[in-house]
């Protein structure tokens, strides 16, 4: 059961992250917005992570290093956060990188969900 609601997250925030616009949502576009969003990323990826080790899709190694990485991104948002008071442009970029690894822990754990 805890599998399939892993999926469910990481389904929901895919979409949001990648197709809100198609929806006729409105993609986040703030920087607190974006911000919320990859912070619930790294929750979505630190379930669904624990939930793939328990099911023995990933070995204990694979997981520590997607919670390792999971930690680098948390960091990162605050990080951006702290930036975003004194000079935003380099707020949005550490952001951004932030997404794009992300997105990179995403697609390994939806390809070993398989």
């Amino acid at each position: 059961m805890r599998t399939v609601q892993s999926y469910a997250v990481m389904f929901v925030l895919m979409v949001i992250m990648q197709g809100c616009a198609q929806l006729g949502v409105p993609s986040p576009e703030s920087f607190n917005q974006k911000a919320a969003v990859a912070i619930a990323t790294v929750t979505a990826v630190r379930t669904t992570a624990t939930n793939l080790l328990v099911a023995k899709k990933i070995s204990p190694e694979d997981a520590q290093q997607v919670q390792s990485g999971a930690d680098n991104a948390r960091a990162g948002v605050e990080i951006a956060r702290i930036l975003s008071k004194s000079n935003m442009a380099a707020a949005d970029n550490k952001l951004q990188s932030v997404t794009v690894a992300l997105n990179a822990l995403n697609a390994y754990l939806a390809a070993r969900s398989k």
